[in-house]
């Protein structure tokens, strides 16, 4: 679960690619990369249980479960040589529903299809003609492919394409360095051989005829008997091995099916092929026992100049090898690191392998959603945390300053009632000021004006007095009637002198 989380996070997406054989499965893992994709796993499986495995082949069990472990994986199918057809068609068409309507017919009128269901698809090639396109053409039969998917159990496996042979060899060349003009590509095979015609890096033709190592070897057995090594033979002269004998039988037939293919396809296309463009140089890959005797018989009966395969990849790219040429090619090509290749992907497969990528998008969409939802949760958990840690040191500080205020106003209590001791003290302290003052204005005015002081009070004592007099005499004197005082001065504090002046 652990495992998936990370893919589906970080997801580095891998790619097994399968070439289905005769009589086994080969498949390589891919790990998408920069600048191109890194092939971790290669290995070849058998699905026939009557057959030991053996020479690192593995067993059908195996296989269930290396389709098992790699189910949530993009798959790709290379279509052995012999079930698709791929050749240059020309069209005048010009809207895509009339380029589809007339490859599709010339397509099944090369082919003998008749009503069978047909998968086709093409791709743009450059033309030297500027009212004709030229297409790269790629069909097979839809119940080949059926049949491949169901026989290998893939049925739940996310297929994202399905791939010609012919193509992937195409699409494996474009990152070697190619020989210049025409030139022909030759594999042989035990079930047959393929050829592809090119110019330059762009397909003109391919083709498979049903003669390669297991024909060959049929007939050296047959002609030759048993070869044994060792001992039991009188003769000295080393005999050919039947592969040797068998090659030399059917090299000749076996050459002129290309040169018959090629010539058909120079006169279909309007040229007539003279024996200087049909003496190709040839790239071989085939087992390297075998290697001489197959070119020597493209040597003899084609004109070919012939160069190992993988002599020309050692050449110009180190690391490249023959066997994993179609699984490379078709892996680039799936990947965009590399041209783009016809797909024979079936309707409904893709329709599934679609749905597939919706889910894996809705699965990722509602696991990064999650994972926000998570992260928001644990940041709103540390906020919430820090906030709290932040009130209660808030608290901490207001329980501290209302202690301080209690003793604040404890003390201005105290401050009052000290105050309220020493204001009488105070009080007497201004009157001090005052009376000085006075004195002060009482010797200015003797000094000028010759004088007496009869009184000399503070108000409050000076009002109150005469106020103590007038309240007396009219006590004692019920007649009398009582005077307010007009001229009684208005101060906060102060002294009341009374003098008498010599006139």
């Amino acid at each position: 679960m652990i495992h998936r989380i990370k893919q589906m996070l970080w997801r580095q997406r891998r790619l097994v690619v399968m070439l289905p054989e005769h009589d086994a499965v080969r498949v390589g893992v891919y790990l998408d990369g920069y600048p191109i994709p890194s092939q971790i796993v290669s290995e070849v499986y058998t699905l026939d249980t009557a057959v030991t495995p053996r020479n690192g082949v593995k067993n059908a069990e195996q296989w269930a479960a290396f389709v098992d472990q790699h189910r949530e994986n993009s798959w790709v199918i290379v279509l052995p040589h012999a079930l698709t057809i791929s050749q240059s068609i020309t069209c005048e068409a010009t809207t895509p529903d009339l380029i589809d309507q007339d490859l599709q017919k010339q397509a099944k009128k090369l082919s003998g299809l008749g009503q069978r269901k047909v998968i086709l698809d093409h791709e743009l090639l450059p033309s030297h003609q500027s009212d004709r396109s030229t297409y790269w053409v790629t069909y097979c039969q839809d119940d080949e492919i059926q049949q491949i998917i169901r026989e290998h159990g893939i049925d739940n496996v996310a297929i994202c394409d399905v791939i010609g042979s012919h193509d992937a060899c195409w699409s494996g060349i474009q990152h070697l360095r190619r020989p210049k003009g025409n030139w022909m590509l030759v594999e042989v095979l035990d079930g047959g051989t393929s050829l592809v015609v090119f110019e330059d890096h762009t397909p003109l033709l391919s083709h498979f005829y049903p003669m390669g190592h297991a024909l060959a070897k049929e007939r050296g057995q047959s002609s030759k008997g048993t070869y044994r090594l060792g001992g039991g033979s009188s003769s000295t002269t080393p005999k050919p091995s039947p592969l040797s004998s068998g090659i030399q039988s059917i090299g000749e037939a076996w050459a002129r099916e290309m040169e018959r293919t090629i010539l058909e396809h120079g006169n279909r296309e309007g040229r007539v092929s003279s024996s200087v463009e049909r003496q190709l140089p040839c790239l071989l890959i085939c087992e390297p026992g075998s290697r001489s005797d197959w070119a020597s018989q493209l040597q003899l009966y084609l004109g070919s100049s012939v160069l190992p395969f993988e002599n020309w990849i050692h050449e110009t790219s180190i690391g490249w090898k023959s066997k994993n040429l179609r699984q490379d090619g078709a892996c680039m090509s799936t990947c965009k690191k590399s041209i783009s290749l016809p797909s024979l992907l079936p309707e409904e497969v893709k329709q599934a392998w679609d749905q597939k990528q919706v889910d894996l998008a809705l699965r990722s969409a509602a696991l990064v959603a999650c994972f926000l939802i998570t992260v928001m949760l644990v940041v709103a958990f540390i906020q919430k945390s820090v906030l709290w840690d932040l009130k209660s040191d808030l608290l901490e500080q207001l329980d501290s300053v209302e202690a301080k205020v209690g003793k604040s106003l404890e003390v201005f209590d105290s401050l009052k009632e000290e105050y309220q001791m020493l204001r009488p003290l105070l009080m007497a302290e201004d009157q001090t000021v005052a009376v000085l003052k006075t004195l002060e204005t009482l010797q200015s005015l003797s000094r000028e004006d010759p004088g007496w002081m009869v009184l000399l009070a503070d108000i409050g004592s000076y009002y109150s007095i005469g106020d103590q007099i007038q309240a007396r005499a009219l006590a004692e004197d019920t007649n009398s009637v009582p005077s307010s005082t007009t001229n009684r001065i208005v101060m906060d504090r102060g002294l009341v002198l009374e003098m008498v002046l010599d006139a």
